[in-house]
């Protein structure tokens, strides 16, 4: 084994072993990675559907879209 402190990398990595922790899940990780992507943008995409009809709601209800269609005109 060699020594745990390194000086130089002016070394044969092969040598040393490993250089970072979990060596080997990377596809794990993007795995995981690409899945909280796509989970997030299906989640966004419901909370602002979701949202919006809230929003549209409110606004149906009796004559608030034309008191504020008017007051933009």
């Amino acid at each position: 084994m060699v020594d745990a402190t390194i000086t130089s990398w002016a070394v044969d990595l092969a040598q040393i072993g490993v250089i970072y922790p979990w060596v080997g899940s990377e596809c794990t990780l993007y795995l995981i990675g690409i899945a909280a992507w796509l989970g997030f943008h299906v989640w966004q995409i419901r909370f602002e559907n979701r949202t919006l009809k809230m929003e549209d709601q409110k606004l149906a209800k009796g004559d608030t879209l034309k008191k504020c269609i008017e007051a933009n005109n």
